[in-house]
Formats: C-alpha cells, structure tokens, sequence
C-alpha cells in the first residue's frame, strides 16, 4: 500500500449532494468507509480481485453477499463504479507539492518584488508577512462594511432547494393546524425510497389519505399527521394504509363528493402556499 493517504479530503457540500441523500444512513457510512479503503491504497494493490473483495467485506463488517448489496446500491446512485472504487478520486482527492517547492516558489516572488535576500531568508517560508497582508485587508473590507453612517442589513440564508418531486409530493400533504418540518420530511421520503419504495406509492397514499381526512372533518386539525410522520418508518408505512373513509352519517357527504370538494379545493390551497410549513 504504497500509494496509502494518512487522511483524504471529505467536501462540506456532500451534505446536501443528492446522491448520498437518496441512500440509507447505513450506506452513507458504506461509502465512507470506501473512501478510507481507497485512501489506504487497499484497490492499487497486485491482489486479484477476489482477494480484494473479502478484504473490504472484513473491512466493513458485512459478508461477501450483503457487501454486493452494497455494491449495486452504490453504483445505482453513481457514487462507485463497476470495481467499488469512489468516482472521480483523482480528481476529487488530488495532491498538493510539498512545502520545499511552495517556499522555493516563495522566495522567487519576493525576489520578483524587489526584496533584498536578507528579507528573503528573513521569511524563510514562516514569515507572518502574508498574514500581516490579509489582516490589512480585512481591517479595510471592516471599515468599508462599517462606515459611519451606514447600517449593514442583516445575512439572509439562502432558501433551500428541493427537486421538482419531492415538491410535487410536498404539495399534496394536507393542511394541519401547527408548523410542518419539510427537511425531515425530505429525509424521511429519502429513507423509504432507499427501502425501494416509489414516488407514485408515497403520493397516493397522501391522495387517499387527504380524501380521508375531508371525509372525516379532520383537515386543518391537530390531528393531521405531519409530512415527515406520514413519510416515516412504519410497518406497514402510512401511505401504503387505505384511509378508507368512514360510511357517511345522517347524509354526509359520499366519497365521490368528498373527492369533489377537494379538486375543487386544490387550486385555493395552491396560491395558499405551504400553509404552516418550515423547511
């Protein structure tokens, strides 16, 4: 393992990078756990590839069969290929010259800037020069950004994202008295797509059970479960329940009726917004 790294580089961004978030939390270590095998050289190895195989099934815990599983699930997403190795390592994990040459290229500079060698040697690759230039910097950027006179606006965060699906979805969950937790929500439908459950599933559910809860007066109320309960784990997972409305009472409305009220709702609901919802 000649070729091994000591550690690798892990971008903030991949929180949000929609391939890992289609994956169970399980896999996401899986992946992880690849990385550290790839950083330690363990697929430039001469071993033939079977070798290689049950040394990373030892190396997460998992047998030959179930590391597979993992395998296809992996390269479903597009994170590894047909030999398990992370895509785009090189690219994503490239290496930097060693500090000699940054200091050599260094000195070179300051040379080119009119500096005698004793300032030169002064630095000597250590010098507080270059964080004496940027402390000068930020002390002119503070003042500019603070000038009297002046009032900052407040940093607003940027507004999250989702894909088109996943707000198409969003946009069936029925109307609950209280705050909706989307993010969760997002997470949760992720968690039971990774199970191999489908969009189509999960949106018919909340069709049958948005017809269920204006059948029963329960639209608008505490009692509506929110997005991420709807979408979470369960045995059987709730959109996968009939929701079949009760039998209407002292003339109440039908379930064709009660399907009716609610087409007629949807476009009202749809300038409404997200009523309560977070995320």
């Amino acid at each position: 393992m000649g070729n091994s790294l000591r550690w690798f580089r892990m971008y903030a961004e991949a929180i949000d990078d929609e391939k890992l978030r289609l994956l169970a939390f399980e896999d996401r270590w899986h992946f992880v756990a690849l990385m550290c095998c790839k950083a330690q050289g363990l697929f430039d190895t001469d071993d033939d590839p079977d070798m290689v195989h049950r040394k990373l099934a030892v190396k997460l815990g998992v047998q030959a069969r179930e590391l597979d599983e993992i395998h296809r699930r992996l390269q479903a997403v597009g994170l590894v290929n047909i030999h398990l190795e992370p895509v785009n390592w090189d690219k994503r994990q490239f290496r930097h010259d060693n500090s000699a040459d940054r200091t050599r290229r260094y000195r070179e500079r300051l040379r080119g800037e009119g500096q005698g060698e004793n300032e030169v040697n002064d630095c000597d690759g250590h010098s507080d020069a270059p964080s004496r230039a940027r402390a000068t910097e930020t002390e002119s950027d503070t003042e500019t950004e603070t000038s009297p006179g002046e009032r900052r606006s407040p940093s607003r965060s940027p507004r999250r994202s989702y894909p088109q699906w996943f707000e198409d979805l969003w946009a069936k969950v029925p109307k609950r008295a209280g705050s909706q937790d989307k993010k969760a929500a997002f997470e949760q439908c992720n968690g039971r797509l990774a199970e191999g459950f489908t969009v189509e599933q999960i949106g018919d559910g909340l069709d049958r059970y948005r017809t269920y809860l204006h059948a029963t007066g329960r639209i608008g109320t505490d009692k509506v479960l929110m997005g991420k309960t709807f979408m979470g784990p369960a045995d059987p997972p709730h959109f996968l329940n009939d929701w079949t409305p009760p039998a209407a009472i002292g003339g109440g409305s039908s379930h064709a009726d009660v399907t009716a009220e609610i087409e007629r709702d949807a476009p009202e609901e749809a300038i409404d917004g997200e009523y309560a919802r977070t995320g």
